[in-house]
C-alpha cells in the first residue's frame, strides 16, 4: 500500500500501531538533517 493508494479512498482504517509507524517515518523525513536539501526544490516563492 503506498500513499498514492489510499488517496484514492474516502476512507482508510489503520492499526494504532501502523498510524504510529506511518507517524514515525513522517516526523523521521521532516528532522533529518539534509531535509533542507531535499525539499529545496520543491520549495515555492508564492506566499
Amino acid at each position: 500500500l503506498n500513499v498514492y493508494s489510499m488517496l484514492k479512498h474516502d476512507t482508510l482504517v489503520l492499526t494504532e500501531r501502523a498510524a504510529r509507524k506511518i507517524e514515525e517515518k513522517i516526523l523521521h523525513h521532516l528532522h533529518r538533517p539534509d531535509n533542507y536539501k531535499l525539499i529545496k526544490k520543491f520549495k515555492s516563492d508564492q506566499a
